[in-house]
């Protein structure tokens, strides 16, 4: 009875062994594939919610640039010789959603003319209050213009570039804090920009600085239009070695014509002998005032595009200040956008560099004076090329090829330099005429 007992256990024994031996890796195997298949839920779950956290965009503009003349046009690399480099650029936006109101904002950007040096365009957070009231902090784009925020995103906007006439500063990014309240008045909607903070630029051989740096910006939409005003303010510092020898020879004029004068005024041209040579006159600039007015429209219907702006710059000492304006008129025809723009630049504070300008002239032709003072003539050229005026006229067409891509192609032409060098960064050696022949493609993703 007890042999039968334990034979029977022990068959029972072996039973259970053989099926463990025999499922137990089948068992295994499906608890390992339920645990990865549940892992693999999880993962695509975060990657779901990475997706919808962070928003990656990105442009590019790629061309081909000539012009008639050697001297580069207006600081692009653009010569006789066509260039592929001049309007190259490319950039990757990263938008992360922090929270529901919090948001982080990078921006990088990579420019031919700029040996596509990767520069952090933009840096900040930026915090939403409310439905009105937008708070950001860090490093962003200046209003200076209607296309400020989307400078360099070519496909943006209808241009080749921007019109040269007008988008000339040195500086388009500042570093500091900007609220915007947007508000529904009527059948209008309100934007209102107030900011604050500073903006920083240098070389090798030159630095500048803006502190204090504050302004406003208002836009204005109604039905098919835009209206823009903005205003902008700093304390300007700027230097470098590239100045001094400048600076110097300015001097140098001021103590020969006050010596000269002094001495002599009957030998010295009347206008340049009722000019003021005690006034401090100088290239560098040590916290300076800076002013920067525009404003601007846009007509869009779908069919009849027109954009037109003016700015008016103001800066004390040597440096020029600025008055510019453009209009831009163009109709689409199915994917195809033909345009004009006309635009005029010019300085408005021409007095005192004229006056110097004419002496260093005046010092060259004088029997009187010794070489080294008569050296000083050859900072005619230079004095004039501080005055810049130059009208631009340009025909131009968009073709929007899908809906991520357009082409376009323009012709520019320069005139009505007066005694500056127009449009050109290097060379004053022109007719007072020039023309650019632009091809460009624009994406943006």
């Amino acid at each position: 009875m007890k042999n039968r007992y334990c034979s029977s256990n022990w068959t029972f024994f072996t039973a259970l062994v053989t099926s463990l031996l025999l499922y137990s890796p089948q068992l295994y195997a499906a608890d390992q594939t339920a645990r990865i298949n549940h892992k693999l839920d999880k993962l695509e779950n975060r990657l779901s919610d990475l997706e919808e956290r962070i928003k990656i965009n990105g442009f590019f503009s790629a061309g081909l640039v000539t012009g008639d003349e050697e001297a580069e046009f207006d600081i692009l690399g653009i010569y006789d010789d066509p260039s592929t480099i001049a309007d190259a650029v490319g950039g990757v936006q990263f938008t992360v959603k922090v929270t529901d109101k919090l948001n982080y904002v990078s921006q990088f950007v990579a420019r031919g003319n700029e040996d596509y040096d990767v520069e952090m365009a933009w840096n900040f957070i930026s915090y939403k209050m409310n439905n009105s009231l937008t708070l950001r902090a860090g490093k962003m784009r200046l209003p200076y213009y209607m296309a400020s925020e989307y400078l360099e995103v070519g496909y943006a906007y209808p241009w080749v570039r921007p019109p040269n006439a007008m988008y000339r500063v040195v500086l388009d990014n500042y570093t500091g804090y900007e609220a915007t309240y947007k508000m529904l008045i009527g059948q209008t909607i309100s934007n209102t920009k107030v900011f604050y903070g500073s903006a920083q630029a240098s070389d090798t051989d030159f630095a500048l600085d803006i502190q204090d740096l504050v302004g406003m910006e208002t836009l204005l939409e109604w039905e098919n239009w835009i209206f823009r005003i903005g205003y902008t303010r700093g304390k300007f510092t700027i230097g470098g070695s590239f100045l001094d020898p400048l600076d110097e020879g300015i001097a140098g004029i001021q103590a020969v014509m006050r010596g000269f004068i002094a001495a002599a005024p009957a030998l010295v041209p009347t206008n340049l002998v009722t000019a003021n040579w005690n006034k401090t006159a100088s290239t560098s600039l040590d916290q300076d005032t800076y002013d920067f007015t525009s404003a601007g429209m846009q007509y869009d219907n779908g069919s009849t595009l027109v954009i037109a702006e003016v700015v008016r710059s103001h800066i004390a000492g040597f440096l020029p200040s600025r008055e510019s304006g453009y209009i831009t008129a163009g109709y689409r025809i199915e994917t195809w956008l033909p345009y004009v723009t006309i635009g005029k630049t010019y300085t408005h504070d021409d007095e005192m560099r004229n006056q110097y300008a004419a002496a260093a002239e005046w010092i060259g032709t004088s029997p009187f004076l010794p070489a080294e003072s008569v050296a000083l003539s050859g900072l005619a050229a230079p004095i004039n090329g501080f005055s810049t005026e130059y009208d631009q006229y340009t025909l131009g067409v968009r073709w929007d090829i899908m809906s991520n891509v357009a082409l376009k192609f323009a012709v520019d032409h320069f005139s009505s330099f007066g005694k500056s060098g127009g449009p050109f960064s290097n060379s004053l050696d022109t007719d007072g005429n020039t023309d650019v022949y632009s091809f460009i493609i624009d994406s943006m993703f």
